[in-house]
């Protein structure tokens, strides 16, 4: 089968259930039986001609009135047709073409039957199935008003072969019976057609439920932020919503009709979930090799050939929505507690000034003083870190062009701080690619970046130096899905165990850190739609990328 949004070849279950239901819809008049019965009244008029012009038929065949008889079954066969080809195009309205139709099938059987001998001949039978039509067909009188015009013309027609005495004997008993006959086939066929529209009625209520309710599942279904799968028992793939599209790399590409072919791993992991539904799966990497998906899956029905559900969460944003709400609580409370610390902070810090501009303060005391002094500004450090995150103002992204911005940005960094130009390289490709961001917030945390890949960014012993040391890398990719910015250098790099935790508050490698600005970096990012992670280059070193929102942002944003 092959593969499509939903996989169907050619359209969704809500497309296939809203199609059945617009035809529901489109079907309130009975056409499809109108031109059923059409069918029949043009095998009956042919019948009539054939069996008539052929000899092959009963001898009472235009037995009175052979000349009447041809002409009545051309006029019918004819008339057959033309009413055949008013219904394929549903003109005029329907009830007008029911009565014309029942109206010339009525008279040409009391003709057809008049020129075969009368009520002897059988023919008159046949307008129990003409008013039984109407029953079926037309809502209100009008089918009783057509048992009417059929009893009148029957017993007409007896009338006048008497007046002309035809026949010899009349048949009133028997065309009294056959009117009889008539009006109760045609309140039976009203009732059983009220019946059968009430039903229909029903069914188009319920179809058209049940389309609405399939487009909504499959709304819902395809705005879920969580990756869904559908697949059968022979792995074969039946829905793909669009966020597992966008695990899997396949925002332009068509799906693959199976499993194994999107993705060995999770068909290994749904293998290993058959065999022991209790089993710990673990996660695997998206079409990025960053992200890590955590695959749970639910089967659809009892049976063994039943399908499976396969729900994809992305482990990162998981974990970035529980360090949020962490990071809330957090920030309440280390914002309180940094208040609280300052006066007494600050009068250790001036006592301790005072306690060094003493002269009779012993020479072994002046290095525990300096101890004091250089921690007491460290810890205000750490408590102008929290309060600046309790007091973070609102972001004013802009749109501007990355490579130059960063360029500008470089040399003013390198004015400031004291560092050569030659020490960074910046290679921006395209050169022109836009971002939206706030710039002053976008400077604080490239600062912090630049700052400890200097920091620690230096080579092991005994590994070449390369030049320059910090190596800055953006554009726009296709694979990463939007414009970036690394910063990347040389040195030792951060093992595997320590980089879960590098962005989490207060968690630091270093003495002289506060570990909060990898914090503050990736909460500015997120501030400004972007996302900063931290990547291992193969050949070594460090890597923290920014990618930026490859949307355009609302104005503002808390």
């Amino acid at each position: 089968m092959p593969a499509t949004h939903v996989q169907d070849a050619s359209s969704t279950p809500g497309q296939r259930l809203a199609a059945i239901a617009r035809q529901a819809r489109a079907g309130e008049r009975p056409w499809r039986p109108l031109l059923l019965y059409s069918a029949y009244r043009q095998l009956l008029a042919l019948l009539f001609a054939v069996l008539f012009f052929t000899g092959a038929g009963p001898s009472l065949l235009g037995q009175s009135d052979r000349q009447l008889f041809t002409y009545v079954s051309l006029a019918y066969l004819a008339l057959t047709f033309a009413g055949s080809l008013l219904v394929l195009r549903r003109r005029p309205e329907f009830n007008v073409q029911v009565v014309l139709q029942m109206l010339v099938d009525v008279a040409a059987i009391i003709l057809l039957m008049h020129a075969s001998g009368g009520l002897v001949s059988g023919l008159g039978t046949l307008l129990a199935i003409v008013v039984a039509a109407a029953g079926v067909l037309i809502v209100g009188e009008l089918a009783l008003f057509l048992a009417a015009v059929a009893s009148l013309l029957l017993l007409g027609e007896q009338l006048y072969a008497e007046w002309l005495g035809l026949f010899g004997d009349t048949h009133y008993t028997q065309a009294g019976i056959h009117g009889t006959v008539f009006f109760a086939t045609a309140l039976f066929a009203q009732r059983l057609a009220s019946h059968l529209r009430a039903s229909e009625a029903i069914a188009v209520q319920r179809g058209l439920d049940l389309a609405n309710l399939a487009q909504l599942n499959e709304f819902i279904i395809r705005r879920m932020q969580s990756g869904i799968l559908v697949v059968d028992a022979d792995n074969r793939i039946r829905l793909v919503n669009a966020s597992a599209r966008s695990l899997f790399g396949l925002e332009d590409q068509p799906e693959p009709e199976r499993l194994e072919w999107l993705s060995p791993e999770l068909t290994a992991r749904l293998a290993a979930w058959r065999a022991d539904p209790t089993a710990e799966l673990g996660t695997l990497r998206a079409a990025d090799d960053e992200t890590e998906v955590i695959p749970r899956f639910a089967r659809l029905g009892t049976a063994a050939s039943a399908g499976t559900l396969v729900f994809l969460e992305d482990n990162s944003s998981i974990a970035r929505q529980a360090q949020q709400m962490k990071q809330s609580s957090l920030g309440r409370l280390t914002g309180s507690i940094a208040h609280e610390i300052r006066n007494p902070l600050g009068a250790i810090s001036h006592a301790a000034q005072l306690l060094g501009e003493s002269a009779r303060l012993q020479p072994e005391d002046v290095r525990l003083v300096q101890i004091i002094t250089e921690h007491s500004v460290r810890v205000n450090e750490i408590i102008e870190s929290v309060l600046q995150l309790s007091r973070r103002s609102r972001s004013q992204p802009e749109t501007f062009a990355l490579g130059p911005w960063v360029e500008r940005f470089l040399q003013g960094y390198c004015r400031d701080e004291g560092h050569p130009r030659e020490a960074f390289e910046l290679q921006v490709q395209p050169d022109d690619v836009t971002v939206q961001f706030d710039p002053g917030q976008l400077e604080q945390i490239l600062v912090n970046l630049l700052d400890n890949a200097l920091r620690h960014g230096h080579p092991r012993d005994g590994d070449a130096t390369p030049a320059p040391p910090v190596q800055l890398r953006g554009g726009s990719s296709a694979a990463i899905r939007g414009p970036y910015l690394e910063v990347i250098d040389h040195g030792p790099g951060i093992d595997e165990q320590k980089a879960r935790h590098v962005f989490e508050p207060f968690y630091t490698t270093d003495s002289r850190g506060s570990g909060l600005g990898l914090y503050i970096a990736r909460a500015l990012c997120e501030h400004n739609f972007a996302r900063l992670d931290y990547l291992r280059p193969p050949a070594g070193g460090s890597c923290f990328r920014i990618r930026f929102a490859d949307l355009p942002m609302p104005d503002s944003a808390p």
